[in-house]
């Protein structure tokens, strides 16, 4: 339509909305998930009957805040200087999380007497996380015959059904499956971020702090050739299996990335296997970012 200047990206996928919704479902899925966070924001905003000063103001600065965001979470810097001033502006190394308080003695015994035991493979997952995270930590019946200032690990710990951090809610698949979806972070780990589901959540104290271990079983992935997903990459969407792994794995809210969009495709979408698969989709950051 216009040759000298290249299509709008809307326009684009106008002419392919037979293969976007063959492909990917409706598409209000992808279309209106950054959409309806910026609504948001937008409605809570004191307008002083000045809604005429909305489209020159709010809007636009929301629409550097998304590019920038953008760019920071996709570009990849050669030029070291630039990299450090991508670190300071990027808000997840600036946002500190929030810290619980500390236990006294009577408070400690209190948790204690009140949580139920772990189970033994519950224990070792947690025990094994900690030591390979570089913290020094035993079991609780290695006590006395234990290093000084060893970290011991408590059996017993309270099952939460979520847990709230920055105006998010992170749930057990059990209690919101929606809420359970996240992408994060491997422990100990330089590899791209992956996607999983929260099985549950325990709530162990160690050192006078209450700290939150969380069991996710991380998504079976698939070869994507041969569906939209791999030729555009910055739409932050890939397709999974809708059974997870049956093996779990210990993270802990500071590898918790960001919730995901999901919605299961029929059999057959993708390929003549007679399985379902799911498309995740994710956003830039989380609340805290």
């Amino acid at each position: 339509m216009y040759p000298d200047c290249p299509e709008p990206s809307n326009l684009h996928y106008a002419m392919h909305n037979e293969r976007i919704l063959k492909y990917w479902g409706p598409l209000a899925g992808l279309n209106e998930f950054w959409g309806e966070r910026i609504n948001g924001m937008l409605q809570r905003i004191k307008t002083n009957k000045h809604l005429y000063d909305m489209d020159y103001t709010m809007l636009c600065q929301m629409a550097r805040r998304c590019r920038l965001l953008a760019y920071l979470h996709n570009s990849e810097f050669l030029d070291p200087v630039l990299r450090q001033f991508a670190d300071i502006l990027d808000m997840k190394n600036t946002t500190k999380p929030k810290e619980s308080e500390e236990l006294d003695s009577f408070a400690l015994a209190r948790f204690l007497s009140k949580a139920p035991k772990m189970s033994p493979k519950e224990y070792k997952s947690i025990l094994g996380y900690l030591n390979a995270s570089g913290e020094a930590t035993v079991s609780w019946l290695s006590y006395p015959a234990i290093e000084y200032q060893a970290m011991i690990l408590p059996p017993n710990a309270k099952r939460l059904r979520e847990y709230h951090e920055n105006g998010g809610t992170y749930s057990c698949y059990s209690s919101h499956h929606t809420n359970s979806l996240i992408q994060f972070q491997k422990p100990n780990s330089h590899e791209p971020p992956i996607t999983g589901v929260i099985k549950f959540i325990l709530e162990v104290p160690l050192h006078g702090f209450l700290r939150k271990f969380i069991f996710v079983a991380p998504h079976r992935p698939i070869d994507i050739r041969g569906t939209p997903f791999q030729h555009y990459p910055r739409m932050m969407a890939t397709l999974v299996e809708v059974e997870p792994y049956q093996t779990l794995m210990v993270i802990e809210p500071k590898h918790v990335i960001t919730h995901l969009a999901a919605w299961t495709r029929p059999s057959r979408t993708y390929s003549g296997i007679n399985k379902r698969f799911m498309v995740v989709s994710w956003a830039l950051d989380r609340g805290r970012k």
